[in-house]
């Protein structure tokens, strides 16, 4: 984590994680993915509490970026609500963009979590 002082007197706080995760669609299909994100706090004039930027490979190879915005929902901060942009880097998706909303939750451990929403490919 990184705190940085900020002219306003709210701190910018930024946090990166790696790790992996599995995806459940609507179908039933089920797929695993590695991921990698940086996640910060914004200024008092942004839409959202907080930002961030993931990219992701699924089991197949396929690599895509998010770049989100969260609001909590929740004194803690535990819970949010995200939307954010898709871009496919590799595979069947490169080039290929869309869209995703989802309501996360991070567990006690402050390490796990789970995550439920929906997304869609252009």
């Amino acid at each position: 984590m990184v705190v940085a002082p900020n002219p306003s007197g709210v701190p910018v706080v930024a946090s990166f994680i790696t790790g992996t995760s599995e995806t459940t669609y609507a179908s039933g299909k089920k797929d695993s993915n590695t991921f990698s994100c940086a996640n910060w706090s914004t200024e008092h004039s942004s839409i959202f509490k907080a930002e961030g930027a993931c990219t992701f490979t699924n089991q197949n190879g396929d690599k895509a970026s998010i770049v989100s915005g969260c609001d909590y929902t929740n004194k803690d901060q535990t819970e949010s609500d995200c939307w954010g942009g898709l871009m496919g880097l590799t595979g069947s998706i490169t080039g290929k963009t869309g869209t995703m909303a989802w309501h996360s939750v991070v567990n006690p451990d402050g390490k796990t979590g789970s995550a439920a929403g929906t997304g869609q490919w252009n």
